[in-house]
């Protein structure tokens, strides 16, 4: 009795390390992984990986798992829970949502001591703000194309590239394998989309398009692998007057995604040219959120979010340079003071990789390119 209480101890103190090393946002527990008598930790995550692959559909990459333990002491009747400790809290929300959607014989719930509290808009590794950005990298040239977009999949482990030449009126979607692939001008497929697109604001998140449709002004979840949309929505209050970007005609509504989920970017009909961010839901597209800003788009010349902050890009003529110089903080609801140099080159679309921390560009002269965001620590509730 003493040996099995001990057994519990050293578990226990295990996992007590393991949650103050790793924040609850990125912990799930899981329930229905057999059990053996003698089984490890490395049994245990591979058991998991199958189940995560064969029942919920999602396939975990190296990385994704950091640590695995059983909770409590072990019996023959049923298996424990399963406490897993993910990489990425994107991975996290996938697992959980797929668990939901199922009924496979595996669950998976969120992880959280009794009586923790935080802002379920903002994970607890997302306390950043920018300290700069690298130099330009330039990969590939569409020198007849000055508006465009090439996305990556933030929640894939895959090289994938989709790019949308032109800045709508078109519904094919091209897709390269990798980088290399698309400076060879190697076609991997080629997607007809049901409506054509409007703008270079659209995303690619988990093998689903998020992309925006300009007649009716709306919003469409298209999945790649069924070649077909599975869920559409219209912004009914949504107007792209006074709200394109200056000197452009896009902007009027774009998409984005960071570590905080999808958005749509827009004007009302009653924000007077002011931009509306709504945090939507990933698979309903349902609001979840909404948030009334003091900026005007026409301000700008392209933006991004990164921890559920919109950053605007400002062009400015006397030196011809691209200044990060506009920030509307979500969890604040305010305007943070920032001013990061870009580059010295004008963009038609800028995205935001959650995975790689890259803004991914499109340039007026059709060169295709990104930089390195790098991040420092930034006091909760004060941005600056």
């Amino acid at each position: 009795m003493d040996h099995v209480s001990d057994k519990l101890t050293l578990v226990n103190r295990k996992i007590r390390s393991l949650d103050a090393s790793v924040p609850h946002e990125r912990t799930i527990k899981v329930f229905g992984i057999p059990e053996a008598v003698n089984e490890t930790d490395t049994i245990l995550e591979e058991n998991f990986r199958n189940l995560s692959s064969s029942l919920l559909k999602i396939e975990l990459g190296p990385k994704d798992v950091e640590a695995v333990d059983r909770v409590g002491g072990f019996q023959k009747a049923y298996p424990r829970a399963t406490i897993v400790y993910l990489g990425d809290n994107d991975v996290k929300r996938r697992l959980i949502h797929a668990s939901a959607e199922k009924d496979a014989g595996m669950k998976v719930i969120d992880n959280r001591p009794y009586g923790t509290t935080m802002d379920p808009d903002r994970p607890e590794d997302c306390n950043l703000g920018i300290a700069k950005f690298e130099q330009p990298v330039f990969v590939a040239n569409f020198s007849l194309v000055p508006e465009g977009a090439w996305l990556t999949d933030s929640a894939s482990n895959g090289s994938e590239i989709y790019v949308f030449q032109q800045q709508g009126k078109s519904k094919s979607v091209l897709k390269f394998n990798s980088t290399e692939d698309l400076i060879a001008d190697k076609i991997a497929e080629t997607f007809n989309l049901p409506h054509p697109w409007y703008g270079t604001g659209h995303v690619v998140y988990n093998g689903v398009l998020y992309y925006v449709r300009e007649k009716p002004l709306g919003i469409i979840r298209y999945e790649f692998a069924a070649r077909r949309m599975r869920k559409q929505k219209e912004l009914d209050h949504a107007t792209i007057e006074e709200c394109t970007y200056e000197d452009s005609e896009l902007g009027g509504v774009e998409l984005a995604v960071d570590e905080t989920g999808l958005w749509v970017t827009y004007c009302n009909t009653e924000s007077h040219g002011n931009i509306v961010l709504t945090r939507l839901d990933l698979f309903s597209l349902e609001n979840r959120r909404t948030y009334h800003s003091t900026l005007h788009r026409n301000w700008l010349m392209q933006s991004f979010i990164a921890c559920g902050v919109y950053y605007g890009f400002r062009s400015f003529a006397r030196d011809n340079s691209v200044v990060v110089k506009y920030a509307f903080n979500s969890h604040t609801f305010k305007v943070d003071q920032v001013s990061e140099i870009f580059g010295n080159f004008s963009i038609s679309q800028a995205y935001f990789d959650t995975r790689t921390k890259r803004i991914y560009f499109w340039t007026t002269e059709g060169r295709l390119g990104y930089s390195q965001l790098n991040y420092k620590i930034a006091q909760l509730g004060n941005e600056s």
